[in-house]
């Protein structure tokens, strides 16, 4: 049982640690404008800072990132999703369209 204890621990605080230096290597990396403030909070509080760091700022640019999405115009969208396609491929898509 003890065993197990030490195993479970020792796993919980590895997993802890990655975590704590991947928010870490994030800030260092990023050109946050509050970088220092940051840097601070994940040093000194090492977990809670890390996990505070992910759900503010990292959620913040993936909400950023699919904002900027929508904000692309119609025909820049359409134009990406779009594949290029050759005329035969053209003329089966609009076959199937009429016989349905």
């Amino acid at each position: 049982m003890e065993l197990i204890s030490m195993i479970l621990y020792g796993t919980a605080t590895a997993i802890a640690f990655i975590i704590w230096a991947l928010m870490l290597i994030d800030v260092i990396k990023s050109k946050h404008p509050k970088k220092i403030m940051w840097l601070l909070i994940i040093i000194l509080l090492p977990l809670i800072g890390a996990v505070i760091y992910a759900i503010v700022v990292k959620l913040r640019k993936q909400e950023v990132t699919e904002e900027q999405v929508g904000e692309q115009p119609l025909e820049q969208q359409l134009s990406e999703s779009i594949q290029p396609q050759t005329q035969e491929q053209v003329v089966e898509q609009i076959q199937q369209t009429i016989q349905i």
